[in-house]
């Protein structure tokens, strides 16, 4: 019998279909999504959507069902995941890093590893820009216990996508438990700021405005933002920044966009960084639901705070919840998120 989840509940967007269908996988389990994006102004699956689904579809050789562009209601039955070598093309500007966190869990328990190439939008908007993935996320990734590389080839921004990004996921002997209660002190705040088919100056006033601003507030630490000029298909530029430190996952961002001025991306990126570090808790809000569904794989008991609850996190355990037989317990009062681990299947 399937599980039945409502796509509708909490934020009812895409990260309801893309986690039910990458947490099936790993436990399983038959499930069957309804009201797919219901509140969404074009409701049902996008082509970001059923790239992901397709993909860990082909990873855990699954059968699905609604599995089109608009579909409202979606059935997944899979079987082994067993890895292999794949390409994974959205056709647009779709977030590659969205379609990273549908599949990168899989690689925890598959039977070989995982090697794929992703092509699409590694800097969009409503998503994870590819640089906190691959240095802050992977770093979580690396403190568990799961060997990961990600290695950019092309970014790829909006209106033309065509980013290429290569993944490669050994899967581990297992994933420790974590305890991040307190927020360490902070060694160095690192960034990247980048553009492409733009003037080079067009970073470097991002950089430099980030300087000014975590500077101006007298942040603990080094400041060390490298600059990069990109290849992509599409105009675009953007700046990542995260603070380093032992046990300290903090990080923030802001992306260019025709008509914003270079210094107002970087000075986004750095007063998100302030505000989430003033905070004092060592996991930042984005983070906090990223890595929930490795936290439940592990061996043991986990336990972290966040900078804030969000209501994207707590779709999330809603969503694993009615998937996974464990208990997530949330203080929202304290930001603490206690995680019963299941292991590996």
């Amino acid at each position: 019998m399937s599980i039945l989840i409502d796509g509708s509940y909490g934020e009812g967007g895409g990260q309801i279909v893309r986690v039910s269908v990458s947490m099936a996988a790993l436990f399983g389990k038959s499930i069957r999504v309804i009201n797919i994006r219901a509140k969404r102004p074009k409701p049902g699956l996008r082509p970001q959507h059923l790239k992901a689904i397709e993909t860990v579809a082909k990873l855990s050789r699954a059968e699905v069902r609604g599995l089109k562009i608009g579909s409202t209601e979606l059935e997944f039955y899979p079987h082994e995941i067993r890895g292999g070598k794949f390409t994974v093309d959205v056709g647009t500007a779709g977030s590659i890093t969205l379609i990273l966190q549908a599949v990168v869990p899989l690689g925890v328990i598959s039977q070989e590893p995982i090697d794929l190439q992703l092509v699409g939008g590694t800097d969009v908007p409503f998503s994870p820009p590819i640089d906190y993935i691959r240095n802050l996320f992977l770093r979580f990734l690396r403190k568990i216990g799961y060997s990961m590389e990600i290695e950019v080839l092309r970014r790829g921004y909006y209106p033309k996508g065509g980013g290429i990004v290569n993944i490669s996921m050994k899967p581990p002997n297992e994933l420790r438990p974590i305890e991040l209660i307190h927020l360490s002190s902070v060694e160095k705040i690192r960034g990247i700021s980048y553009c492409s088919r733009l003037p080079a100056h067009v970073a470097e006033r991002q950089a430099r405005a980030a300087e000014r601003i975590l500077e101006a507030k007298g942040l603990e630490g080094e400041i060390e933002i490298e600059v990069d000029e990109g290849k992509a298909l599409s105009p675009g530029s953007g700046i990542v920044l995260w603070a380093e430190g032992k046990d300290t996952f903090v990080g923030g961002d802001s992306l260019g966009q025709k008509g914003k001025r270079a210094e107002k991306v970087g000075e986004e990126a750095a007063n998100k960084v302030i505000m989430e570090l003033n905070r004092r808790a060592p996991v930042d809000r984005h983070m906090a639901d990223m890595i929930l569904p490795y936290l439940l794989l592990s061996s043991g008991r986990s336990k972290y705070r966040c900078t804030e609850i969000t209501e994207h996190l707590l779709t999330e355990v809603h969503v694993l919840q009615r998937i996974v037989n464990t208990r997530i317990n949330i203080n929202r009062e304290s930001s603490l998120i206690e995680v019963k681990g299941v292991g590996k299947r």
